[in-house]
């Protein structure tokens, strides 16, 4: 007499009304690589280290470089391209890390791309919203504020440093910094963060000057990503670069820099003329 089976069985051989080792995740599947990544799911069961859930290796991080640069009329923000998933492999070339919250201000961002983007989602919302209510582009100090309210709410699981910088009519150009953590630095000349941003401190601070002209402070900070992008291996791609005052915004995104060329007799630095142009807006 043929033996009854349920549809589970029938069809893909398991009884998923029993306890069966396969569907419970007690056997751990083949991993050519042996790559072991730590996750949640690793922490529970150590013994799972071969499953194929690990070869992802984590979230989407943003090794990365941000600069912004108070200059006479206004701030210029730079930033690289280059996304990576846990220091393992690059997953995207050509990130955009400059993310606009109004018109008039953008943020930088470093640390989980997912983090990240949705802070400065929910504060476009909020902002959007403001300016509708008061008829008139938000201030700078508010967008700052709201950051850091949001990331210091979420502390504990957020991984966040965000760069705030942008123009408006009661303080010209400002620049904000909320590092992980959540403090606010308020007004600052100048702000760095990513993982590249430790390549290039004695850089900034050696050549920051006060009131520069625009072409200056967008060459100095386009130098300033190029370095990191020499030493950091993170950091890469091509390097964006926006400014913002009252004429508006002017964007820009150039190739880096070549540092460790000796083909010049400028130490392997091509002038601004040699340096090719991706995009200009």
């Amino acid at each position: 007499m043929a033996k009854e089976l349920s549809l589970s069985q029938s069809i893909y051989g398991i009884d998923m009304n029993k306890n069966n080792s396969i569907i419970s995740g007690q056997v751990a599947m083949n991993n050519p690589f042996n790559c072991q990544f730590p996750s949640s799911h690793y922490n529970q069961n150590p013994s799972l280290n071969g499953s194929i859930g690990h070869w992802k290796g984590g979230p989407l991080q943003t090794g990365t470089t941000i600069v912004s640069v108070k200059y006479k009329d206004g701030v210029i923000l730079g930033a690289d391209s280059r996304s990576s998933v846990s220091s393992t492999y690059v997953a995207n070339r050509l990130t955009d890390k400059l993310q606009p919250l109004t018109d008039n201000i953008f943020i930088q961002r470093s640390g989980s791309s997912a983090h990240t983007q949705n802070v400065g989602d929910y504060v476009q919302h909020y902002l959007n919203n403001l300016s509708q209510e008061l008829d008139e582009p938000p201030r700078v100090r508010t967008a700052a504020q709201l950051i850091q309210s949001i990331c210091y709410t979420n502390k504990e699981w957020l991984s966040a440093s965000i760069i705030i910088a942008g123009w408006d009519k009661y303080e010209g150009g400002q620049i904000y910094a909320c590092p992980l953590g959540a403090t606010l630095a308020k007004k600052v000349p100048f702000a760095l963060g990513g993982s590249g941003s430790s390549y290039i401190y004695g850089y900034i601070d050696a050549n920051f000057k006060e009131n520069m002209e625009h072409d200056e402070a967008r060459l100095f900070v386009r130098k300033a990503i190029s370095h990191a992008i020499f030493r950091d291996g993170s950091s890469g791609g091509v390097v964006r670069t926006i400014s913002i005052s009252k004429d508006g915004l002017f964007r820009q995104t150039n190739e880096p820099f070549d540092f460790g060329s000796n083909k010049n007799d400028k130490g392997g630095i091509k002038s601004s003329k040699e340096q090719p142009i991706v995009s200009n807006v």
